[in-house]
């Protein structure tokens, strides 16, 4: 009986959600063959280790469909065996492939998204009425590639590595700026050409906006209340969907938040991340863009 309280223990999917980075790797498949293994070696009947095992296999066809992962040769045996023995399992799409448990990667890729604003904190700046973050989310495995890409491209234009791109010189005369030297045609092609180069590698976007004459003054003063501004507010906001919705998709990988290196918000991050462990994002890393990138929290 004590291996099938382990199936059962493991066959819970509110349980596997929760602790979502396990559904994508192969340890939790290993475990579970191996289990069967053990079960098979007590006095148990064949039907009663199957029928034990089928929830976790279900949530194993539900991860392999929705995520194009393939099971393992071993996996797809075990479902063979207890389909035989009269259990049914609910299919909707074909699977790939199956391969050798062996031959299954290590882990689940892990992601970084990069982020950005436009704005300010302040609710009383008419010049800055919207409030804008948006995020890249790239897998790690894809930077090398990227950067080396994007040094290449710079240099097709005469420009030095790991030049930044700002709007503003893309559409004015900056003296003694390397962009300066470009015709506004040239610019032009860079910007589609790098804009090419990021979308190819990128995984998907992440935005969200606040327009601050919408927010009321009520809920104003309760984010004063809370050690909240726009900016910590929408960050906060901007970490929670993109961990709940976007990454959720990915199974709760963890994931590397960049911020950009400006020293104004560096206070304010520490305000996040104490928000966020109230809510117990464990995926989740900061960053502070610098030349190397400056791990702030873990």
């Amino acid at each position: 009986m004590h291996d099938l309280n382990l199936f059962t223990v493991l066959s819970n999917p509110f349980q596997i959600l929760d602790k979502l980075r396990i559904m994508s790797s192969p340890m939790q498949r290993g475990m579970t063959l191996s289990l069967v293994v053990q079960a098979r070696a007590s006095k148990l009947s064949e039907n009663t280790i199957l029928s034990a095992s089928a929830p976790l296999l279900q949530t194993f066809i539900f991860i392999s469909e929705g995520m194009n992962i393939p099971l393992s040769d071993e996996t797809e045996v075990l479902l063979r065996q207890a389909k035989d023995a009269g259990i049914s399992f609910h299919e909707t799409y074909s699977r790939n492939p199956s391969r050798p448990l062996t031959a299954a990667p290590k882990g689940p890729p892990e992601f970084s998204i990069f982020v950005d604003e436009s704005g300010t904190a302040s609710f009383d700046e008419a010049p800055q009425p919207v409030l804008c973050l948006v995020g890249i989310i790239v897998k790690d495995k894809d930077i090398p590639g990227f950067e080396q890409a994007s040094d290449r491209l710079l240099e097709t234009y005469g420009l030095p590595k790991k030049f930044e791109i700002h709007a503003p010189e893309f559409l004015t005369t900056t003296p003694k700026r390397p962009l300066n030297k470009l015709k506004l045609d040239e610019r032009y092609a860079l910007l589609r050409d790098f804009l090419d180069l990021g979308m190819n590698h990128a995984v998907g976007i992440h935005h969200l906006s606040m327009l601050k004459s919408m927010v009321k003054p009520d809920y104003q003063k309760k984010m004063v209340t809370q050690g909240l501004n726009a900016y910590t507010h929408t960050v906060v906001w901007f970490l929670l969907t993109l961990d709940r919705v976007c990454l959720l998709i990915k199974l709760g990988t963890r994931y590397k938040y960049f911020y950009d290196r400006t020293d104004a918000y560096r206070k304010d991050i520490g305000i996040i991340f104490r928000t966020l462990k109230e809510n117990t994002n464990e995926c989740l890393r900061f960053f502070c863009l610098n030349d190397p990138p400056i791990m702030l929290y873990a």
